[in-house]
């Protein structure tokens, strides 16, 4: 979808498309680096934001398109920054630890380059490291929330239950939201759910579709999910060791969200289809 796809119906499941795409070859980096995984991660990331600056001011790409914003060429990296935290936590030790690292991952400063990023003009010079700057910012935020001790605020609002199950939600919130949010230009579509798109009925409807998928089908394939890795992980011999356990409890999870992704966006264009056959008779 973000290399052929066409139209607005679909238009925000680019990034479960870059999903797919990613999940084809960091497996690869996590088991070939091995010892370098964070050096090789920095690496990519750094090379990507050096491609877009590069791309932008060299005219490479019409980045009024949908393409700058979409193609896994420009947005590989994305989920990288994600994976170079969770290769960081699982690290130990001091890095990212240290009071100006820390001090610099601050929600006031982290929030400030964000908000500064996104209002980048396209027509600007520093529109090429716009995607980069949102990125560094989102990862520095996530940075500190992971390493907030559990008497703070923040911690506590966070790990709320109300808080803990939203996340469970994003998933599917993000799927099903497209419906009843935003699907602007389509006249058909506007006609068939206009109605549906007012406050506060459009932030209930797709809380609710998010809740319904989730229950019914997301949580089915991650309980298989579960129960496949497992299964494998305990019929490895015991030389094998724990790193590679862990990358195969890794390849089973991609797998399982894939073929899981892909049920429920093809669930959500059928329900699309049957709602406007339905109201078009």
């Amino acid at each position: 979808r973000n290399i052929f796809g066409r139209g607005y119906a679909t238009s925000h499941l680019w990034s479960l498309s870059l999903e797919e795409q990613f999940y084809l070859s960091w497996p690869a980096i996590f088991v070939i680096a091995r010892r370098w995984r964070r050096n090789v991660i920095v690496a990519i990331i750094a090379a990507m934001g050096v491609w877009r600056a590069a791309a932008v001011a060299l005219h490479l790409t019409n980045i009024s398109s949908g393409q700058f914003y979409q193609a896994p060429w420009f947005r590989y990296d994305s989920i990288l920054y994600g994976c170079a935290l969770a290769v960081g936590a699982a690290r130990g030790g001091s890095w990212g630890r240290g009071r100006w690292f820390r001090l610099s991952c601050h929600p006031l400063i982290t929030l400030s380059v964000l908000v500064a990023a996104t209002g980048i003009s396209p027509t600007s010079s520093l529109y090429g490291v716009r995607l980069t700057a949102q990125s560094l910012a989102t990862a520095g935020l996530l940075w500190w929330a992971i390493g907030l001790p559990p008497q703070a605020v923040a911690f506590r609002w966070l790990a709320s239950r109300p808080m803990r199950y939203l996340g469970r939600l994003s998933y599917a919130l993000y799927l099903w939201q497209g419906l009843f949010i935003w699907l602007p230009g389509l006249g058909v579509e506007e006609r068939f759910f206009g109605r549906f798109r007012t406050l506060p009925l459009n932030i209930a409807l797709s809380l609710a579709a998010a809740i319904a998928s989730y229950e019914l089908i997301e949580r089915r394939f991650l309980r298989l999910k579960d129960r496949m890795t497992t299964s494998r992980a305990e019929g490895l011999p015991d030389q094998l060791g724990l790193e590679r356990k862990a990358v195969l409890r890794g390849l089973g999870l991609c797998a399982a969200r894939a073929w899981s992704s892909r049920i429920r966006a093809c669930l959500a264009c059928m329900r699309v289809l049957a709602r406007a056959v339905l109201l078009a008779a």
